[in-house]
């Protein structure tokens, strides 16, 4: 029941690339692996509700790993949704990374906004992205 409302909610594609929900505990700890970071340690703690964890992949390979993103989702008098921890190989560290929310912020920055206006979707299920307001001179 979590995973559907989890999908429900934040898998979005965009641009190339996609947000995927992980199906098991597992895929959080493989995940951990591949990209040599702590990751795996919050497998027990996206599954019991505790956080939400997601991955970001390109909309092609999805299966391969990318980057890790944690969520922090409050539901109440002031609902929203905000990203706590994007990391990738290593969590970026090595020499000359550039941080994976610099570089994929024109990713994120659509996502976010998305979420932040109800993670709208038409009857095939794809996002519907919310309108911009428009400049005038």
């Amino acid at each position: 029941k979590r995973y559907g409302q989890l999908q429900q909610m934040y898998e979005f594609t965009y641009g190339g690339y996609s947000i995927v929900v992980p199906k098991s505990g597992s895929d959080i700890v493989s995940e951990g692996k591949t990209l040599n970071h702590c990751v795996g340690g919050y497998a027990d703690r996206h599954m019991s509700g505790k956080v939400d964890i997601l991955f970001f992949r390109k909309e092609r390979r999805k299966d391969r790993s990318l980057v890790t993103i944690e969520m922090v989702a409050r539901k109440g008098v002031s609902d929203f949704v905000e990203i706590r921890q994007v990391h990738g190989y290593r969590n970026d560290l090595y020499k000359n990374a550039v941080r994976p929310q610099d570089r994929y912020n024109w990713f994120f920055s659509v996502w976010i906004d998305w979420l932040s206006h109800g993670s709208k979707r038409d009857n095939k299920g794809r996002p519907i992205l919310p309108k911009t307001k428009e400049n005038t001179a």
